[in-house]
């Protein structure tokens, strides 16, 4: 994938964030109490995928509301299995508002089989209204289609009259955690190994979305509350995991969202990014994305509202419950995994000091190209970063990624940072030729930010500012959308790339020299521009999202 300067004489960009940044929780009073309704389905009718992850998924959160959060014991409601038919999970959502009061806290937790109107079929099939999505209570019947107020609980149906706009409006904070499908298409199945938490319809077991299912034409609602975040486990157009014992940190299975979400709370992962000794939302986000994405699972977990939505700011605000964890001072030497044999390919990836090669799995993989003397470079998560590329390219570009890596590492200005794309429904892929997106940016303080990205080829590319006028500092709180006027369209090649975002609370001395930064890592441009990160004297703040490319009908 190739991202150049958001000028319009320079639209030739692809990108995209592996995130939609979130929204968080207003103060409490010291008499205020939290709520809790926990919502778990292993076992459905015959010819949908049983979810034994669930059954594990449901007691961990139970766990972290009442050891993490402070809630009593009788304020958390569960209803498992047999007991959570669309009636009951209808009754439990209008009791959260007699059960609470205002200035508590309610956490609504889904986890089980989901569809969407993303899904084509599964909507017609459904009737789901476009724009929202569904979560199969354990009384479905796949096989008779109904109208999906009668089938379903839908976002737009049940969450947002019954429970979500009257406890926001009654001045409770809510926070809804869907290991499923509500604010993305979260969507669920099991086997011996990671697997997608999809409910075919009408497909089978193991069957794949309809080919259209990226392709969906949805409009994004405005986000109509205030005091509410909604954590998904994916973006709309991608499926989530669920995992096997083996892979998560119960030693049981478990959704992939509520796994990490469970190693954040426990201190396992770092969540506290600008060093403060709170975390918030944005930074929670950050925290479970990055963790699923260096154990190589393809989603990118989805908080609501998005930046430009977050009209108060909340996304800064500190989770309940959640403690800090900081990060490490020296991110971990990239690890490459190359085809036994190929001691030319070893050669050349283990000079210098930045990369180890392995024979195991390990954070990228280089194998074979179509062509003789050419390698592709994959992630642990299947991307394709680079296809069909010379060796010496291959190399650049993973010592670019190591680079990328170590300077987000050094960031250290107490600032909260987020970044994200619009649309945030996309999730960080975009097809070329055919999708257009912004960069959405804020941070918690008054900063210049500095744009940077690493295309699939290890090219170092200045997004912004390209321009004196750009280089402004901007209000603490205030969302910044990168370009304001003409969106970027997706553009060969495809790939990943990293997109790197520095926040300066103090101008840097030397910015202008970058606006028009286009050069391969290792050059002696790109040698200049690294140098003068590393020594500069001023702090900064940094985030990294990664944006994905990729053709028309293809992942």
């Amino acid at each position: 994938m190739k991202l150049a300067s958001v000028k319009p004489a320079r639209v030739k960009i692809l990108l995209a964030l592996g995130t939609a940044l979130a929204a968080s929780l207003c103060a409490t009073p010291t008499s205020a109490k939290v709520v809790a309704l926990l919502v778990g389905i292993s076992y459905y009718p015959q010819g949908i995928p049983p979810l034994p992850g669930v059954m594990f998924d449901v007691p961990a959160m139970k766990s972290v509301v009442i050891d993490k959060m402070g809630a009593a014991p009788q304020d958390v409601r569960i209803l498992l299995n047999k007991d959570a038919t669309q009636a009951r999970i209808i009754e439990e959502l209008k009791a959260l508002v007699t059960r609470s009061a205002p200035g508590d806290t309610v956490v609504i937790y889904f986890s089980g089989h989901g569809t969407s109107s993303r899904d084509v079929n599964g909507a017609e099939f459904w009737k789901i209204p476009m724009g929202t999505s569904g979560f199969l209570p354990t009384d479905i019947d796949p096989s008779q289609p109904k109208d999906a107020s009668k089938a379903l609980i839908t976002g737009r149906q049940h969450l947002m009259p019954l429970a979500l706009l009257p406890l926001d409006k009654g001045g409770r904070q809510v926070v809804l955690i869907a290991d499923s499908c509500f604010s993305g298409n979260i969507v669920r199945a099991v086997n011996s190994g990671p697997i997608s938490r999809y409910a075919p319809i009408g497909g089978g077991e193991g069957a794949s979305p309809p080919a259209d299912f990226k392709d969906a034409k949805v409009e994004q609602a405005e986000f109509p509350y205030s005091h509410v975040v909604m954590i998904s486990a994916s973006a709309d157009t991608e499926k989530a995991m669920d995992l096997n014992k083996s892979e998560t940190m119960t030693g049981q299975p478990q959704g992939a969202l509520t796994d990490a979400l469970l190693r954040a709370f426990a201190g396992k992962i770092p969540t506290d990014f600008n060093g403060d000794g709170k975390v918030s939302f944005a930074e929670l986000q950050r925290a479970v994305r990055e963790d699923l994405g260096k154990r190589g699972y393809a989603q990118s977990p989805q908080i609501l509202p998005s930046l430009a939505q977050d009209k108060a700011s909340f996304t800064f605000t500190a989770v309940p419950g959640l403690g800090s964890t900081p990060t490490p001072t020296t991110p971990p030497r990239i690890t490459v995994t190359v085809p036994t044999g190929d001691t030319r390919l070893t050669g050349v990836l283990n000079q210098g000091n930045e990369l180890t090669v392995s024979r195991v799995p390990g954070e990228f993989q280089v194998v074979p190209g179509k062509m003789p003397n050419r390698y592709s470079l994959r992630n642990r998560a299947g991307d394709t970063i680079l296809e069909d590329a010379a060796i010496d390219v291959v190399f650049d570009r993973l010592r670019a990624g190591s680079w990328a890596s170590r300077a987000i590492a050094g960031a250290s200005a107490r600032v909260d940072l987020s970044a994200d794309t619009q649309p945030t429904a996309k999730g960080g892929t975009f097809v070329i030729g055919r999708d257009r997106l912004r960069m959405a940016l804020r941070a918690s303080a008054a900063v210049r930010y500095l744009v940077v990205n690493v295309d699939s080829h290890g090219n170092l590319v200045t997004l912004w500012p390209t321009t004196p006028a750009e280089d402004a500092e901007m209000a603490g709180g205030k969302v910044q959308i990168i370009p304001s006027d003409t969106p970027i369209i997706a553009s060969d090649p495809a790939g990943l790339d990293h997109v790197l975002v520095f926040a300066f609370p103090t101008p840097p001395p030397g910015m202008a020299q970058w606006y028009g930064l286009s050069a391969p890592f290792g050059s002696a441009t790109a040698n200049q521009f690294t140098q003068w990160l590393a020594g500069l004297k001023v702090p900064y703040a940094a985030t990294r999202f990664d944006v994905r490319s990729v053709i028309e009908g293809g992942q």
